[in-house]
C-alpha cells in the first residue's frame, strides 16, 4: 500500500474517531438536559404540593354544630316562594338544542320490500344506510351518492347518518358488496348497512 493511500486512510479514520466522539458528546448533552428538565419538574411539582399544604392548613376550620343548641322551629314553607313552584318565564322562552337536518324515507308499500332467502334478511328495495364519523360534511356523501348513482332520501345531521337510494334497481348481492366496499375506499365513511325491516303494517 503506497504511502499516499496511508494518509488517506489515516485521514479517514481520524475524520470518523471525531464523528463518533462528537455524536457521543451530542447524546451526552441530550442525557444531561432531558435529566435536568425532570429535576425541575420534579421541584416545581414540590414546591406547588407545599403551597396547597400551606393554603389548606390556613383555612378557617368549619365550626362544628353545639349538640347543647336548640334548632330553630320549622316554620311552614309558601308553596308560591318555593324556587321549583314558579316557572321561570326566560327559562320556558330557551330554545331546544339544535340537532340540524333529521329526515327519512318511510315504506308505504310492500312493493318497495325484498326478502332473501339465504340470509332471512328483508330489506327496503335499493336503500343502504350509510353511518358517517361524526362532523361528516352533507356534502361529502352527496358525492359519495354522485359516483354510485344515488341519493339521499334521510339524513341525520347529528350523528351523520344516512339513508340512501339508487336510481337503479340493485340485486342483494350488489347491494352486499357496497356495505363492504364503501367503508374501504372513504374514510369518513364508518359503516354501511341494509335498510332491514322487522314487520312491515300499512293502514288500509
Amino acid at each position: 500500500m503506497s504511502d499516499r493511500h496511508k494518509r488517506k486512510l489515516r485521514v479517514i479514520l481520524i475524520a470518523g474517531i471525531i464523528f463518533a466522539v462528537l455524536f457521543i458528546g451530542v447524546g451526552i448533552l441530550r442525557v444531561i438536559r432531558i435529566s435536568a428538565g425532570i429535576k425541575k419538574m420534579k421541584e416545581e411539582a414540590a414546591v406547588y404540593e407545599t403551597q396547597v399544604k400551606e393554603q389548606q392548613s390556613t383555612e378557617t376550620p368549619v365550626k362544628s354544630a353545639d349538640p347543647e343548641e336548640k334548632e330553630p322551629d320549622e316554620t311552614p314553607v309558601d308553596p308560591e316562594e318555593t324556587s321549583y313552584s314558579t316557572p321561570d318565564p326566560e327559562r320556558e322562552k330557551e330554545p331546544l338544542e339544535d340537532i340540524g337536518e333529521n329526515y327519512y324515507k318511510e315504506v308505504t308499500s310492500m312493493d318497495e320490500v325484498e326478502f332473501n332467502e339465504e340470509t332471512g334478511i328483508q330489506y327496503v328495495k335499493n336503500q343502504l344506510l350509510i353511518s358517517c364519523e361524526l362532523g361528516t360534511p352533507k356534502e361529502l356523501v352527496q358525492d359519495v351518492c354522485n359516483e354510485i348513482g344515488a341519493e339521499i332520501v334521510g339524513y341525520t345531521e347529528i350523528t351523520s347518518d344516512a339513508q340512501i337510494e339508487f336510481a337503479e334497481d340493485k340485486t342483494y348481492e350488489e347491494l352486499e358488496a357496497m356495505t363492504i366496499e364503501l367503508p374501504e375506499k372513504y374514510d369518513f365513511i364508518s359503516a354501511v348497512f341494509f335498510n332491514t325491516v322487522s314487520s312491515v303494517r300499512f293502514d288500509t
